[in-house]
């Protein structure tokens, strides 16, 4: 693979100005994209936020695929003209947790953030995306290295129609990148949690509140399983049980026939995982309350993502990439979950938390850091325009 000439490789500080001289334009772009309620559920304003990426993607030469899916909105997968050096994929979604029945809040910028629904999670770095690349073709005149794009509807239930395409396009691939908030402002995440989800159900007898003897109390047996699973919780390990939501009874004054819950397991390896797994079933099959039966649903829905020798190889790349700016990277783990696991699994070097800086994601007091943004921008334009013939001499040896 040719190495380019000092001359002809992507330099800082003119990318740095381009960037710096579309500060209103990004700001404007982050604008559009927040307004739009995209929560998984509403798939017309989740393909409304793609639609906008995928005009943008095309202006710069990229050729686009959309996937349509029955249950929400459609997958975006672009890829730019052939290019003689790297293969990489660059993942992002475009769906929220917000319900469309909900409320909506409006962007708004005050002092040195940005606010909105998604405006971290993850509509900034769809915009440091777009800029990233943007930036780079306005200095460059072209894409040195081949980029696929995936923007998803799908990623915050799980991505449960999308995965088969990330997973494809992963494979040909020479690594990966993941569009996900950052740890800190200068930390990216190169390990994530792995997740499981179950669904348990008990059921019980019904019999009036006067004649207790006669039922068996769904409820009163959940409550005892609540307590033992939230007991596995171990932080020291990696291990975290919560119960999210219960249902149960059928009213005040009748002993509750039937009660139900969902659970949510991280675990930070594949062998904690499955000990976690194991005694979750175990709590699942010990009965407490005579009378009752429960059954329990589920399993892992996202592997662990590991840091593999070849994604720590990459993160040293990119930190090296990025010294000229004065940046100091990081990297780091994150107990959330993202495309990035299901890639990583693959054995595919990834690097996530490539989105900018900020906090209370999943809320009404979700921001990012304005300047994050600029920065992250120019991040993404700086690593798409690196040569990585060296990191992949190494890799593929």
């Amino acid at each position: 693979m040719p190495i380019r000439d000092e001359e002809d490789a992507v330099q800082p500080n003119e990318l740095n100005a381009v960037i710096d001289q579309l500060r209103p334009r990004i700001l404007w772009y982050l604008e559009r994209l927040v307004n739009i309620q995209s929560g998984t559920r509403n798939p017309d304003g989740v393909s409304r936020v793609i639609d906008i990426c995928q005009a943008s993607l095309d202006s710069m030469g990229f050729t686009s695929t959309r996937r349509s899916e029955k249950n929400f909105g459609s997958h975006l997968i672009a890829m730019s003209p052939p290019a003689p050096g790297a293969k990489v994929l660059v993942i992002g979604h475009a769906d929220t947790v917000f319900p469309p029945e909900g409320p909506h809040l409006l962007f708004k910028q005050r002092g040195d953030k940005c606010f909105g629904p998604g405006v971290l999670d993850m509509k900034g770095g769809l915009v440091c995306l777009i800029y990233g690349l943007e930036s780079l073709l306005k200095t460059n005149g072209t894409f040195p290295n081949r980029v696929t794009v995936i923007i998803n509807s799908d990623e915050e239930v799980g991505s449960p129609s999308s995965r088969p395409y990330i997973e494809a396009e992963a494979r040909r691939s020479d690594f990966v990148l993941i569009m996900e908030p950052a740890l800190t402002r200068w930390t990216v995440v190169t390990a994530r949690s792995g997740a499981a989800r179950f669904a348990l159900t008990v059921r019980g007898r019904a019999a009036h509140v006067c004649r207790l003897n006669e039922g068996a109390s769904a409820i009163r047996e959940l409550a005892h399983k609540i307590l033992a699973l939230e007991g596995i919780t171990d932080l020291k390990k990696g291990i975290s049980v919560c119960i999210g939501t219960i249902e149960g009874g059928v009213a005040r004054n009748v002993v509750p026939p039937f009660a139900s819950a969902s659970i949510d397991l991280r675990f930070r390896n594949e062998r904690e995982g499955d000990k976690a797994i194991q005694r979750i079933k175990e709590v699942a099959q010990t009965s407490y309350t005579p009378g009752t039966h429960t059954k329990i649903e589920g399993g892992i829905g996202r592997p662990p993502m590991m840091a593999t020798p070849a994604s720590q190889h990459l993160f040293v790349i990119l930190k090296k990439l990025v010294a000229p700016n004065g940046w100091r990277l990081r990297h780091g783990h994150n107990s959330g979950v993202s495309d990035g696991n299901f890639t990583s699994n693959l054995d595919v070097p990834t690097v996530d938390g490539l989105g900018p800086y900020g906090n209370y994601g999943h809320s009404e007091r979700e921001y990012i850091f304005t300047e994050s943004l600029f920065e992250r921008c120019k991040l993404i334009g700086l690593i798409l325009g690196a040569d990585f013939s060296e990191f992949l001499a190494t890799v593929k040896g």
